[in-house]
């Protein structure tokens, strides 16, 4: 089944903010859920509290909550390194020379065109040089949106240590 419609479909049982479980789980059998909850715990994205529930047999009872700073932290330095490697790429494009094959959708950097006396190591074809205008303005693009995001993450954080800040000076209030 399509991922696609899998989200589809758990999106109208359970709503639309249970659809991305599904990225976790696609194209994997019998995940644990404890594998879940490690991975998104060792983000920082959720804490727990496990409590015993004697009344019933013992069993433990996990109680989750959802670390929105951390989480918004994390996305920022995962967007901060992409921005960084996206304009490193960008310089890359604009001071380097690429050659490219066309018979075979490669390309290749100057100095190995050149080690492979600008013929293609596949197919044998003459190595044609790349234009590297349109992906320069692709990455370009998926910078400003990145930094779009940036922006917006970072107002989210703001609210949220305003929010803590609020909360802080109340409880400072009442020990006083």
């Amino acid at each position: 089944m399509k991922i696609e419609i899998l989200k589809s479909v758990v999106h109208s049982v359970a709503g639309e903010k249970a659809k991305d479980i599904i990225d976790l789980l696609a194209d994997k059998r019998n995940v644990n859920e404890f594998l879940i909850a490690k991975k998104l715990a060792d983000e920082g994205l959720v804490s727990f509290v496990r409590k015993k529930d004697n009344k019933k047999g013992g069993w433990y009872t996990y109680f989750w909550t959802l670390n929105h700073d951390k989480g918004l932290f994390r996305f920022k330095d995962i967007l901060l390194k992409s921005v960084e490697n996206l304009k490193k790429e960008i310089n890359t494009k604009r001071t380097e020379r690429f050659f490219f094959s066309s018979n075979c959708n490669l390309d290749f950097p100057e100095e190995t065109a050149l080690t492979h006396d600008y013929t293609c190591p596949e197919c044998g074809e003459i190595l044609q040089l790349k234009d590297n205008t349109k992906e320069i303005s692709n990455l370009e693009r998926e910078v400003k949106k990145n930094e779009s995001s940036l922006e917006k993450v970072d107002i989210e954080i703001k609210i949220l240590q305003e929010a803590e800040k609020k909360v802080k000076s109340g409880r400072e209030e009442e020990a006083s």
